[in-house]
């Protein structure tokens, strides 16, 4: 079976002959391409690696707004404090 899609065709509004392009096709043709990208990328985020990098960074930021949010205590602590003079 062959590839009827026209992968990756530049698709222009007419030919040289000034013959319009069916732009159904085309527009097929362009939900198709980006539905194998979505295929291509879903694969390589299959891999057992991938959720654990995500979770690790999703970790790392948690981290990073709790440091932030106790600095920011920290600080608030310390400008009451000498207000108390």
């Amino acid at each position: 079976m062959s590839d009827q899609r026209q992968k990756n065709k530049s698709w222009s509004v007419a030919d040289k002959n000034g013959k319009v392009t069916d732009w159904a096709q085309a527009q097929v043709a362009v939900l198709m391409d980006i539905r194998d990208e979505l295929q291509a990328i879903n694969s390589k985020l299959s891999c057992y690696r991938i959720p654990r990098a995500l979770d690790a960074m999703h970790e790392l930021g948690v981290e990073a707004r709790r440091k932030k949010r106790d600095a920011a205590k920290k600080r608030k602590a310390t400008r009451s404090s000498r207000n108390v003079r």
